[in-house]
């Protein structure tokens, strides 16, 4: 059974262990947080020298706090183990600790980390990390982190959540969500993985109401029985895994081991779990976030059909753009929707003399001055049974910019994935697109890497389990 984490990241009552009036200190930074994002719970602070803090009341206990169910632990290493027990003592359910120096340093540290993990299993209590950034979970209001990009970001709510054992990364990953527009639900620190692993943290996110798509960072799985069981309660609920593995290389397998202790293991072996988990593998952050934008569409609230094998209907107002578009398709081992003669014959009445009547259509700089062309090549394409995929290429033309967006959602109709890549787009018109659920990039290669990683993505098998 995997660990309850509820406690982590849907607490009414927070202590903060190690509280500090300073909020840019590490055991200031939460209560700051919680206080400006709106956190609507209890907060308290414990700190045995002050009786107020951030205009937090503070008590010298644990044990003076009252009920808790979350305490964030910012202490120092030689005080952190005692700050754990006393919070088990107290009745604690949750503990986030962010303190380092236990697995990755050494023998010694190794056994105080098992000590911890020990000492929160024997308690029925969930503990995060040490060594990790903590949680964030953003529809809760609820900031049980020190992570420095909250100083300015304030997390706008949404269905992308993210599990990983960096907290760095885990913050990057923050800023370039937000930044491409993606709301997010859940953020989950996992450090070390004393007690808390990945795995549990994908099976909590696999029944999270808020949650549709979990970006995860992986240097080593500790259960993988328990990771692919999570995995799939995740797909049986719809929802797609994006991981990265790190550690592939013997460099980066022994950063890893001084990062968070972790044994990033055989890559080939690490690449068929992932891909029988059929968790779609990336291998970095923005190529996470192009796959999280298209796996994560929605028109309006419904969802279009699965990329399957991903042949691209194009539509182009620019015939190089075309032939780059085929290159970067034969890249990725994607093909070109063929047309039938029929079809193609429907594109002859319509196009300019001088434009070939197949895919990628090419409706030239004609669409200017003719309005019709872009929706009637769309409507050829979506309804083509060869086309699994629309793919709508514009660059600049401000001046008709709400004709390309009605081709947008006109486009939407067809059931099928619709992607926009918009050089030079103008900002509103992107934005405009972006929020009824098409993702909208600024180049080639990025768009067709995304759609080629969801189509590669394995099936889940159930005998990993």
């Amino acid at each position: 059974m995997p660990t309850d984490i509820r406690a982590l990241l849907e607490p009414v009552s927070v202590a903060v262990v190690g509280a500090s009036a300073d909020p840019r200190k590490i055991g200031g930074r939460p209560i700051d947080y919680m206080r400006r994002l709106g956190f609507p719970g209890r907060i308290i602070g414990v700190n045995p020298a002050r009786r107020e803090v951030q205009g937090v009341a503070c008590v010298p206990d644990i044990a003076e706090a009252g009920a808790i169910d979350l305490a964030i632990l910012a202490t120092p290493l030689d005080g952190a183990e005692a700050a754990v027990l006393a919070c088990l003592k107290a009745g604690v359910r949750g503990l986030v600790l962010f303190t380092a120096g236990y697995a990755e340093v050494g023998a010694e540290g190794r056994l105080a980390q098992q000590r911890l993990a020990d000492a929160a299993r024997d308690a029925g209590a969930a503990l995060l990390g040490p060594n990790c950034l903590g949680a964030l979970n953003v529809p809760a209001r609820l900031p049980a982190t020190f992570a420095t990009t909250l100083e300015v970001l304030d997390p706008k709510p949404g269905w992308f959540s993210y599990v990983g054992q960096s907290g760095a990364l885990g913050a990057y990953w923050l800023e370039m969500a937000d930044a491409a527009g993606l709301g997010i639900a859940k953020w989950i620190t996992t450090g070390n993985e004393a007690q808390v692993t990945g795995a549990d943290a994908i099976a909590y996110l696999a029944a999270d109401a808020h949650t549709r798509i979990i970006g995860t960072y992986i240097e080593d799985i500790k259960a993988p029985e328990a990771f692919a069981a999570a995995a799939l309660a995740a797909r049986q609920a719809g929802k797609t895994i994006i991981a990265i593995k790190a550690g592939r290389s013997a460099a980066g397998a022994r950063a890893a081991a001084t990062h968070t202790a972790s044994q990033a293991g055989d890559a080939a072996w690490y690449a068929k779990f992932l891909d029988d988990c059929g968790i779609i593998p990336v291998a970095s952050l923005t190529e996470m976030i192009d796959a999280a934008r298209l796996a994560g569409a929605r028109v309006e609230g419904i969802a279009p059909a699965p990329y399957h094998a991903a042949r691209i209907g194009m539509v182009t107002v620019s015939g190089g753009a075309g032939v780059l578009v085929c290159d970067a398709a034969a890249d990725h081992g994607l093909a070109m929707a063929e047309l039938s003669p029929d079809e193609c014959a429907a594109l002859r009445d319509f196009l300019p003399f001088y434009a070939p009547a197949t895919n990628p259509i090419d409706v030239t700089g004609a669409v200017v001055s003719d309005r019709s062309l872009l929706p009637r090549a769309v409507e050829i394409l979506g309804r083509a049974s060869t086309c699994d995929v629309l793919l709508l290429f514009y660059g600049g033309m401000a001046s008709i910019a709400d004709d390309l967006v009605a081709a947008v959602r006109g486009a939407t109709a067809y059931g099928k994935p619709v992607v926009v890549i918009w050089m030079a787009g103008p900002a509103a018109a992107v934005a405009a697109i972006t929020a009824f659920g098409v993702p909208v990039f600024t180049d080639i290669p990025p768009a067709i890497a995304a759609i080629a990683r969801l189509r590669t993505a394995g099936e889940f098998s159930e005998t990993m389990i």
